[in-house]
């Protein structure tokens, strides 16, 4: 999966689309932290590890959008909706 995420980042750069690149760089960036503390562990990283990872950026992302209605920043919760929707691309259909 962590394949098919720098792929996707690379077709956004192709494609000149900011937000895709940012999510995807700090996703990857988050990744290669994951997988630095698994290989420590003696562990690598998972598909698993992946999608954790993922739903962990969507629930820190969830807050922030609160904070930002709370403080009636309505610009900056749109701005992280779709940060959302892209990570959401990587979850499996429910």
């Amino acid at each position: 999966m962590l394949a098919k995420i720098k792929q996707d980042m690379v077709t956004a750069m192709k494609v000149k689309d900011a937000l895709r690149v940012s999510v995807l760089r700090f996703l990857i960036s988050e990744l290669k932290n994951k997988e630095i503390d698994l290989v420590a562990q003696g562990g690598t990283l998972t598909n698993e590890d992946v999608l954790k990872t993922v739903k962990k950026q969507i629930k820190n992302l969830n807050q922030t959008i609160e904070n930002y209605k709370t403080a009636g920043r309505e610009a900056e919760s749109e701005k992280q909706q779709a940060e959302i929707a892209i990570l959401s691309e990587y979850l499996p259909q429910e």
